[in-house]
């Protein structure tokens, strides 16, 4: 569809979206791209450019950081050993703040950085994230990931996070000195140079109400995914040509399909029913219509020549520029989503083993009376369960779709 100059050879993308526990099955997907094919790429690891929101931010910064083959092997490790400890806590501070927290009276002040002269404290969130803080800073070598840009073994990172008082889409992103995103004429997104780091992951990362706000130089942030789960539009901007887009959730038909059923196994749904539906609506993708529209584009592109001539591209461009920053061009895509409902995944895992998901503490035992029915029976689960049986699961569903869809892959990477 679109782009700035030329490239060659084509530039390449991974398009990570964003899920919590479901991003184990990017890591999937990933691995299986890294073990099982080589793609004709000039960078380490098939890809120049990774975009991602959410989780899908957090495993594009580790796979940036970390070049090579082996980086999408580390990933896949860390999702298939990961435990709900090392991502949130909810023990008695938490239980006891609980009140505070919804009235605005305190915050989980360690969750980021208070910078002085700021408007106000981190909003708070009903979990705190001060593990997945720790892990994510001590586990991504962050200082590499300009060194990689600097050395031309990747051309950019983006990722996506939604700014709590615009409610605008955040584009973070970070490229190779000389080169920049310029952005279109949308109010709706704002776009940043930056050093990434574990800030702008987490902030993309912040999961709304149920893990706090990420603040950023005074402005505070939460999950991408809100306004961008997918985020296609970032990594065309940074050049890239091939896009290989990874979905966490099930194609809108299937979806809506299997709504009503969901909604009849719980015949006394609570809070944590209507949580989860509510996170499920919100992290809805549009990533069907935005493929649609590349593969409409690249059409009128196709036709556009055969009728008046090479020359029409040229045309359409010098006409654009003023206002989309960007040339029009052609875009190859592939995208590759989980063959099995991930909420039944979810709860099988649950049943198998529900106390690998409780916390400890006086918070899991709170969980593990009053919640566990309500929790296994919403959409919350597939998103929350960052157990190593479910995550495991995952992990190896995602190398099995990806490699269901080699040709797929191989032809527009090709």
């Amino acid at each position: 569809m679109k782009m700035d100059q030329k490239a060659s050879p084509p530039v390449t993308a991974l398009v990570l979206s964003g899920g919590g526990a479901r991003g184990a099955y990017e890591a999937g997907v990933a691995l299986y791209v890294a073990d099982e094919l080589s793609l004709p790429s000039g960078r380490e690891g098939g890809f120049d450019i990774l975009s991602g929101t959410s989780s899908g931010a957090l495993n594009c910064s580790y796979l940036a950081a970390h070049r090579g083959s082996s980086a999408a092997q580390g990933l896949a490790h860390y999702w298939r050993h990961l435990t709900p400890e090392r991502v949130f806590r909810f023990g008695l501070p938490e239980l006891t703040s609980l009140a505070r927290k919804l009235w605005g009276q305190t915050s989980n002040h360690h969750s980021s950085p208070v910078g002085e002269g700021y408007p106000h404290a981190p909003i708070a969130g009903l979990l705190d994230t001060t593990p997945l803080r720790k892990d994510i800073t001590d586990l991504i070598e962050w200082d590499q990931i300009g060194s990689h840009l600097a050395a031309g073994r990747l051309t950019g990172l983006a990722l996506c996070a939604t700014e709590v008082c615009r409610g605008r889409t955040a584009i973070f992103y970070q490229m190779a000195q000389g080169r920049e995103i310029v952005p279109a004429e949308d109010p709706s997104k704002v776009i940043k140079r930056v050093e990434v780091g574990p800030d702008h992951a987490l902030a993309s990362a912040a999961v709304p109400f149920l893990f706090p706000a990420v603040q950023v130089e005074g402005t505070c942030y939460v999950d991408g995914g809100l306004r961008q789960n997918t985020p296609i539009y970032p990594a065309m901007r940074m050049g890239a040509d091939r896009l290989l887009v990874v979905s966490v959730s099930e194609s809108p038909a299937v979806s809506f399909a299997r709504a009503r059923s969901s909604c009849k196994i719980n015949s006394t749904p609570g809070v944590f029913f209507l949580l989860g539906r509510t996170i499920k609506s919100l992290l809805n993708e549009a990533i069907d219509y935005e493929l649609h529209r590349i593969e409409m584009f690249n059409e009128l592109l196709i036709q556009g020549q055969k009728l008046y001539g090479e020359e029409y591209l040229e045309k359409i461009n010098d006409v654009t520029a003023s206002f989309r920053h960007s040339r029009y061009r052609q875009i190859s895509t592939c995208l590759v989503r989980p063959s099995r409902d991930l909420e039944e995944m979810a709860r099988a895992a649950y049943n198998e083993a529900p106390d690998e998901m409780v916390p400890s503490g006086i918070g899991g035992a709170l969980l593990r009376k009053r919640a566990a029915e309500q929790l296994i029976e919403s959409e919350l689960l597939s998103y929350l369960m960052f157990t190593p049986r479910y995550l495991s699961r995952l992990v190896e569903l995602g190398f099995e779709d990806a490699r269901a869809m080699r040709g797929e892959i191989i032809r527009v990477f090709s």
